[in-house]
């Protein structure tokens, strides 16, 4: 989710999240607000952020893929 708000995926993380996007690194500026959080998904998983918006937004848009190796 974007949440425009530094700590709110730490928020998350103490209620059970699995927090996919952690390392991602900045999505906004010098901000990381954008995150991919799950609970309860079994398997394997694959994050990462799109490096470049190419103008169509002003974050860096984070993705996430369950069940990927």
């Amino acid at each position: 989710g974007d949440f425009n708000r530094r700590g709110a995926a730490q928020v998350l993380v103490r209620a059970g999240f699995e927090w996919h996007t952690r390392r991602v690194g900045r999505t906004h500026h010098v901000w990381s607000f954008d995150h991919v959080l799950s609970r309860g998904l079994p398997g394997a998983w694959r994050a990462g952020a799109v490096r470049e918006a190419l103008s169509a937004s002003d974050h860096r848009a984070v993705w996430a893929r369950f069940g990927a190796a």
